[in-house]
């Protein structure tokens, strides 16, 4: 499979996982959580809501600098050759509820039409992971490496 294929599966693997695995940094060590999420399809960022009174806030508003891992494995033997597994790598920016931050919501909650109401309350965040660069495996051990600026997209 070429790395356009790969590409491909990456967008289509951010459209339809909803889990993902957001790993910052406490301390010197890092710290994992799993998070709802919502991507474009240029895949340029990725949009995820945490509780204020999180570890994950916390890292993020002290370190705004992260990865999100997602995968379309599903726990099978298949999955040795045929799952992917994405690590997005980049920094955080704090989405607050303005109107030209609306689209960001709009995206998460049309996703998760279930966390509409914890989107949108007070004591919760939503952020915005602007990806650097992905890092992409299949075939159990195939590495490939996209950086985002290089992608023929649009913001």
């Amino acid at each position: 499979m070429s790395e356009q294929e790969t590409w491909l599966m990456v967008e289509r693997t951010l459209d339809t996982q909803k889990f993902g695995v957001l790993a910052t940094l406490m301390g010197e060590y890092p710290y994992t959580g799993a998070v709802t999420f919502a991507a474009p399809p240029d895949a340029k960022y990725i949009i995820f809501a945490t509780p204020k009174h999180t570890r994950k806030y916390t890292n993020l508003k002290i370190h705004p600098k992260a990865s999100i891992f997602v995968s379309n494995a599903a726990n099978q033997v298949e999955d040795i050759l045929g799952a992917i597994g994405i690590t997005a790598v980049g920094d955080i920016e704090e989405l607050h509820h303005t109107p030209g931050n609306q689209h960001y919501y709009d995206l998460l909650c049309d996703k998760h039409p279930c966390l509409k109401e914890f989107i949108a309350s007070d004591s919760t965040a939503v952020f915005k992971l602007k990806i650097l660069k992905y890092y992409v495996v299949r075939d159990f051990q195939r590495v490939f490496e996209f950086h985002i600026q290089d992608k023929d997209t649009n913001s």
